[in-house]
């Protein structure tokens, strides 16, 4: 998203903070597995129906199959938790990390007429360099922008659409001993625009006056992880620095792209209320075979 200037702005992962839509991928059989749990209770109940032969004959070998479907479930939902849970760790880490680089990009020196030639003579107050930072209102205003789009997790959370991570980090501005460059002090022997060089400021002074042209102290850099054959482009795979937040977010981005497959391996399409569902299950089958022989 852009701030009030136009400029790239980071921010929070806003649809990652909150875990609900990752975590419901944890359970994608919750919807089968409720539906299981009141068929075997129909069925357990239909079994002990000392009354109605039949149904209690009918009723076996789809409690078997039931059962069988169940435990399948279940069995595949431990097996994705501990990734999942892990990966809602990695993301949410990576999530308050931008929102930290949102915090700290875009500090800038402000421009200031110290209304004397000589700073040593200046006004107590004038000669103070002072900050300013992104506002919380056009955090809040990006934040907002992506509230409206967490409604579309689920469609983009798929292997398919995972090619590309855009983050950011931020960084100083760096020293230059050979140019002129924003933020810097010069003065003026007349009322102009605080400029140096071909570096202008955004105040203009009232007469002879030494200045300080604004500046950005800090600013967002862009890193763009593209997925390649699956490894961001994180070797083996593998961090080898914990301190290189690249290698962390590579990785991250790994471990999402792989839970991502395994969520998706595991679709649970058991339809209780489709005989195929059942008649193409051995086991059914044989118990089948076995009540009516």
């Amino acid at each position: 998203t852009r701030n009030t200037h136009g400029e790239p702005m980071p921010i929070s992962l806003r649809p990652l903070d909150d875990g609900r839509p990752i975590k419901a991928k944890m359970s994608p059989g919750d919807g089968v597995t409720t539906d299981l749990k009141k068929k075997i209770a129909q069925a357990a109940a239909g079994l002990a129906t000392p009354r109605d032969e039949q149904i209690s004959k009918m009723s076996w070998p789809i409690l078997i199959v039931l059962t069988k479907q169940l435990e399948q479930i279940q069995t595949k939902q431990h097996l994705l938790r501990d990734s999942t849970v892990n990966i809602i760790a990695k993301l949410a880490n990576l999530s308050g990390q931008q929102t930290a680089v949102a915090g700290l990009s875009y500090i800038k020196v402000q421009g200031l007429d110290m209304e004397n030639a000589d700073p040593n003579l200046a006004s107590v107050g004038k000669t103070n360099i002072n900050f300013k930072s992104t506002s919380g209102d056009e955090i809040k205003k990006c934040h907002k922008q992506l509230d409206t789009k967490a409604s579309h997790f689920g469609t983009w959370i798929q292997t398919a659409k995972l090619e590309s991570l855009k983050l950011f980090t931020a960084k100083v501005t760096a020293d230059d001993n050979s140019a002129v460059r924003a933020p810097a002090v010069a003065k003026t022997s007349n009322a102009a625009k605080c400029a140096k060089s071909a570096v202008q400021g955004s105040v203009t002074t009232s007469g002879s006056s030494a200045y300080i042209i604004d500046g950005p102290v800090t600013k967002p850099i862009e890193l763009d992880l593209t997925k390649g054959t699956g490894d961001f482009g994180l070797a083996g795979k593998a961090v080898t620095d914990t301190g290189d937040f690249t290698q962390f977010a590579k990785k991250t981005a790994i471990d999402l792209l792989e839970v991502t497959a395994d969520w998706e391996k595991t679709a649970m399409t058991f339809d209780t209320g489709k005989i195929t569902s059942y008649s193409s299950d051995d086991d059914f089958r044989a118990a089948v075979g076995a009540t009516w022989a």
